[in-house]
């Protein structure tokens, strides 16, 4: 029995370490295989990633220099239609200037044309005045 005993424990460890062993061989390989295709998987997955990030990155900086440089001619824009009313503005401020000046010289033209008008009607009123006293005297 002791004979049995001491052989037992090691034709048992004989019969299960093969099988142990072929199965710890079939799990390494196949969870190579798993780890290299999940490697693969993922860096597919990667690069699928850092293409769509750099494209919306690219596709940012495109749109935020399309909108500065929007800006950019807007406020050009704002600026010479600025400048545009402020020349405006002026033209119109010195036409008035002139019109001003050209009704101040023609009021002052019609006052001295009554002026003589009026000089005229006086003149004339007091040689009517003194012909009819000077016909009605002589009668």
């Amino acid at each position: 029995m002791r004979h049995m005993h001491v052989e037992l424990p090691n034709a048992l460890a004989d019969e299960l370490q093969s099988p142990f062993n072929d199965v710890t061989l079939e799990v390494k390989s196949r969870l190579q295989l798993e780890t290299s295709k999940a490697d693969k998987r993922i860096g597919t997955l990667v690069r699928r990633f850092e293409t769509i990030a750099g494209a919306v990155a690219r596709r940012h900086f495109e749109e935020a220099a399309s909108r500065r440089a929007a800006l950019i001619q807007v406020q050009s824009l704002a600026q010479d239609a600025a400048n545009l009313d402020e020349q405006r503005a002026r033209q119109f401020l010195d036409s008035l200037e002139a019109l001003r000046i050209s009704l101040q010289r023609e009021r002052e033209e019609r006052k001295a044309r009554d002026e003589k008008v009026m000089a005229l009607i006086v003149e004339r009123t007091t040689e009517l005045k003194r012909a009819l006293l000077e016909a009605a005297g002589s009668t």
